[in-house]
């Protein structure tokens, strides 16, 4: 079988930008799916602001005239279940808000009264979030 100059021409190049692109370091900090390396390198921070900034705008459009109660919440009086709801949602932002706080840091004093408490609002904020994830919609 014979193969024409320009063929083989073709597939010299194609081998020799094959060999090129192999050799070429990888690029660590080119990112994915539009996440640079930055983002990705503290990945929790980031999404702990984009999440609280996300839970405060819920807020806000949850108090307005589309704002609704998860039907799991209502057992009765539906006034009642509402104040409920905007607790369970402050308490996410609280979470989210204060995730990276100095009383979370793992060099805190976890002795100090103020620390414990804070700790113990941020993991129950977090909680709330997974159990209602599904809930988060007006």
């Amino acid at each position: 079988m014979k193969i024409k100059k320009a063929t083989a021409r073709m597939m010299i190049n194609q081998q020799a930008k094959w060999r090129k692109q192999a050799e070429k370091p990888a690029k660590w900090n080119e990112g994915y799916a539009d996440a640079t390396y930055e983002n990705v390198c503290n990945l929790n921070e980031h999404l702990a602001s984009i999440i609280a900034r996300h839970l405060h705008a819920f807020l806000k459009a949850a108090k307005g005239p589309y704002g609704g109660v998860p039907c799991v919440l209502v057992s009765g009086d539906s006034d009642e279940a509402y104040k409920r709801w905007l607790q369970m949602i402050r308490d996410m932002i609280f979470a989210f808000d204060n995730f990276f706080s100095r009383e979370m840091d793992s060099n805190a004093d976890i002795t100090d009264p103020h620390v414990i408490e804070v700790r113990q609002r941020v993991r129950k904020g977090m909680q709330l979030f997974i159990d209602y994830f599904d809930h988060l919609w007006i």
